[in-house]
């Protein structure tokens, strides 16, 4: 457990890395954070667990400043207000090495978005329950 000083790497939820970082900050052990990587930071719009997140990220750049903060997404949109928040560099990439297809689900079967011709068939163990 990291929060017990028996780890170097943590992979959690928003919710459990908030408690990590709240029992290091209690244990004065908060500058011994090196990275944390935020992956789908998008999720700081969602209405459910996006406060969470936030709070998390206010956590580490109050409390901990010298730790490299890095916050992924492929959709998050203001990029340059998550990037003004945080005081980060802004890194962006347009070339996607997989495409990425859009396709609607129906019924069974997977719709092309453009002219709702059918792509596929999906198996039912994958369809609606």
């Amino acid at each position: 457990d990291l929060g017990e000083g028996g780890g170097e790497l943590a992979v959690a939820t928003a919710e459990k890395a908030s408690g990590v970082v709240h029992r290091l900050a209690e244990d004065g052990r908060l500058g011994s954070l090196g990275c944390v990587v935020i992956d789908e930071a998008h999720m700081l719009s969602d209405p459910s667990r996006g406060g969470v997140l936030e709070l998390l990220v206010a956590k580490i750049l109050v409390a901990a400043p010298e730790a490299q903060l890095v916050c992924m997404s492929a959709t998050l949109p203001d990029l340059p207000v998550l990037a003004s928040w945080t005081n980060a560099s802004l890194y962006q990439a347009f070339d996607r090495p997989v495409s990425l297809t859009e396709l609607l689900v129906v019924n069974g079967a997977a719709l092309s978005p453009a002219n709702l011709s059918v792509v596929r068939r999906i198996p039912p163990r994958f369809g609606p329950r």
